[in-house]
């Protein structure tokens, strides 16, 4: 229950009644937060265990592991310097050369998701 002292100027059913809406929003907000937090690790499992499916276009799989980030970035994480690498991760076994190319021609800025999605597409085609 939330605590504070009560002002001289109000009543007690003043004080009630605010003490009552305040709790409410702690509450409402804690169940919002639990929300965001299962939807993070859900979101990051999900992630964590995509992998390119033989057979399936690449486009596919680019849109799926963008989903998942979309996501996540809408509810306020932010990893950018980590999502480059992590979809050249997701990329088929049959890449890996071509994985390890991108990365040692990366321009200075590093290896950045339009950078791979970039050199995944174009390999594709």
């Amino acid at each position: 229950m939330f605590v504070s002292n009560k002002s001289e100027k109000q009543s007690d059913k003043e004080w009630s009644f605010e003490n009552k809406h305040v709790c409410g929003f702690i509450r409402e907000w804690n169940m919002y937060a639990s929300r965001i937090g299962n939807n993070w690790l859900f979101l990051l499992k999900q992630s964590i265990h995509l992998t390119y499916k033989d057979n399936n276009s690449i486009f596919y799989h680019l849109n799926e592991f963008q989903g998942c980030f979309d996501q996540l970035s809408d509810m306020g994480m932010k990893f950018e310097e980590v999502l480059g690498l992590w979809l050249l991760n997701t990329s088929p076994e049959s890449w890996e050369i071509f994985g390890v190319s991108l990365i040692n021609v990366a321009p200075k800025g590093g290896v950045t998701m339009e950078y791979v999605k970039s050199g995944i597409v174009i390999e594709e085609m």
